[in-house]
């Protein structure tokens, strides 16, 4: 008997075709109950939320085909799987029995057998048909991804009806993400031709390819081969088919578990989805993988320091063929948000995060670093939104109460904005810039007893501040703290690195105090408009001397107060 061969060249030139198509179609899966009324069911949770479903009992066909991965079985294990076969046949009379051989480039399939004798034909012909490679089953073969794109390509020959199908031989062992994308393919291809799909390996088989066979009604094989039989022969089972259709995402596709639940909130399964429009190319499980490695290499760039203009080119390539694969990839994503972030493009990285944001619809996390990637931008009305999202996922950050006052003082409402800084001073005290914003607040706010504690806690941190420094000192005086304005002014007048000018105007306003009796009327327009200090400068021709004889370094501060040159020092800064 001739097995009909159908090279894998030929499958490929349709796959694509086939995957295109794949995303239109609903998630379908098969449970097995041993109740004959259909469980009190709930609904699925996608990633997207929970979804309604559709569900009919169904009578299962009663075809068998055996598949074998021959690239994945040595000699020795060909024998053994013939001689088992052969035993499985007779114990499974009554049903129509088909071999399919996968492996070596091509896909072939023969029967049913209307006999023993026949199976037996068609099983030397397998064994006839090994040659080294299949023999050595050489370790490119064995763990190659493309295994499985030719058994995507090849579900519609293996059955229909809810008909059984055993695999017999290894899988590929990909890493945990590619797996679950492998799995959530093969799972809309066996939903869709209405397979029971099993699985038997020699080493026993990775345990997560489990969720794929189960969501099909189907089973790992742990013990002997002979086990399928019971498993086929149980007819204590009774099956239910489970339709939903996951929401998609605008481009790009999504992967995920989904968990029907019964009306209890008892887990019935929990199944690998892939989730897109009509429109979309699903790429091969090998296209996944390259995917995966490319956003790794991209993630262990960005953590390279210095980023040179090499590695940050070398990080765009990598996000760029990772996101034409698919353009909601989270984790493409979430390094594409960090990388426009590093380089100071906050439209680039908000846009990213926004895709993101997207496909995790209940990551708290996702929204808040939207929220503050659009602060970042100075896109104040966009980022409102994602943080108020996030508080409704229950979370509050002291970065988000930080991003909340900015966009209020973005609005201009110092009032709403002091209860966000607040927080986030409470959550972390030494952040000296906050201090100084939320005193700026509480001044065009005329809270002077907010502003000199916001002012005199910044200050305390470290570093020289002239303008704070300066603003505290007009504080000081024009709520009669004279004492503290002058002391204010001594500190800083000792400081070195004090800027010149700046310098000048805190010393000039002490003099006046501690010298002159000066109070609040003399400085009540404040450092920032010395009009009073600068015209009694600009008259007074001995100026120069008055002020040298205070103290003052007459080469750093003759000249400004001399000449009649402002002497100021900005009340605030804005931002």
């Amino acid at each position: 008997m001739n097995l009909r061969s159908v090279r894998m060249k030929a499958r490929f030139a349709c796959l694509l075709l086939v995957l295109t198509c794949r995303g239109t179609e609903a998630s379908t899966t098969l449970l097995r109950t041993t109740s004959k009324t259909s469980p009190e069911w709930g609904s699925v949770q996608t990633y997207a939320g929970k979804t309604d479903t559709v569900i009919s009992s169904v009578k299962p066909a009663t075809s068998i085909t055996v598949v074998l991965l021959t690239d994945s079985l040595s000699p020795a294990q060909i024998e053994s799987v013939k001689r088992d076969l052969l035993g499985l046949y007779t114990s499974l009379h009554g049903h129509a029995f088909r071999l399919g051989i996968l492996g070596n480039g091509a896909f072939g399939i023969a029967g049913p057998f209307v006999s023993r004798a026949q199976l037996k034909s068609a099983l030397s012909e397998v064994a006839g048909g090994s040659d080294s490679s299949a023999a050595t089953a050489t370790s490119a073969s064995v763990t190659s991804p493309a295994l499985l794109d030719n058994l995507y390509a090849s579900v519609g020959q293996l059955g229909a009806d809810w008909s059984r199908v055993l695999l017999i031989g290894e899988l590929p062992p990909l890493e945990a993400s590619v797996r679950e994308y492998a799995s959530g393919l093969l799972l809309r291809a066996f939903g869709s031709a209405h397979l029971q799909v099993s699985w038997y390996a020699f080493s026993g088989g990775n345990d997560g390819w489990l969720p794929l066979f189960l969501a099909t009604g189907g089973t790992v094989i742990r013990g002997e081969l002979s086990d399928f039989s019971h498993a086929v022969n149980d007819v204590s089972q009774f099956y239910f088919q489970v339709d939903w259709v996951p929401a998609a995402p605008s481009s790009g596709f999504v992967v995920s578990q989904s968990i029907l639940s019964d009306l209890q909130g008892q887990v019935l399964f929990e199944a690998p989805d892939v989730a897109a429009l009509a429109s979309t190319a699903l790429p091969s499980t090998e296209q996944y993988a390259t995917m995966r490695a490319k956003a790794s290499e991209a993630a262990q760039l960005l953590t390279q320091e210095p980023m040179t203009e090499a590695s940050s080119q070398n990080i765009r390539d990598d996000l760029q063929t990772a996101l034409e694969i698919n353009s909601r990839d989270p984790e493409s994503l979430l390094i594409a948000g960090a990388f426009y972030e590093k380089v100071k493009d906050y439209a680039a990285a908000a846009h990213q995060r926004a895709s993101l944001a997207e496909v995790q619809p209940f990551d708290a996390d996702s929204f808040a670093a939207l929220g503050h990637t659009l602060v970042l931008a100075s896109d104040f009305d966009a980022a409102e939104a994602p943080l108020q999202r996030a508080i409704g996922l229950s979370l509050r950050t002291p970065q988000m109460a930080e991003d909340f006052a900015r966009i209020r003082l973005a609005h201009k409402d110092d009032k709403a904005a002091l209860p966000y800084l607040d927080e986030a001073l409470s959550a972390d005290p030494k952040r000296q810039d906050l201090w100084f914003v939320q005193a700026q607040a509480a001044e065009r706010l005329n809270d002077s007893s907010l502003a000199i504690r916001s002012l005199e806690q910044g200050l305390a941190l470290d570093g020289v501040h002239i303008q704070e420094g300066a603003s505290l000192a007009r504080l000081y005086v024009a709520t009669n703290q004279k004492a503290k304005a002058s002391q204010l002014a001594q500190q800083i007048v000792f400081r070195p690195s004090a800027g010149t000018r700046g310098s000048c105007a805190i010393r000039g306003q002490s003099r006046r105090i501690a010298i002159d009796g000066g109070g609040a009327s003399d400085m009540e327009a404040g450092v920032g408009s010395t009009s009073k200090f600068r015209t009694r400068a600009s008259a007074d021709r001995s100026a120069p001397a008055w002020i040298w004889q205070h103290g003052w370094r007459r080469a750093s501060c003759q000249h400004w107060v001399g000449s009649g040159a402002e002497i100021r020092s900005p009340l605030y800064r804005q931002g």
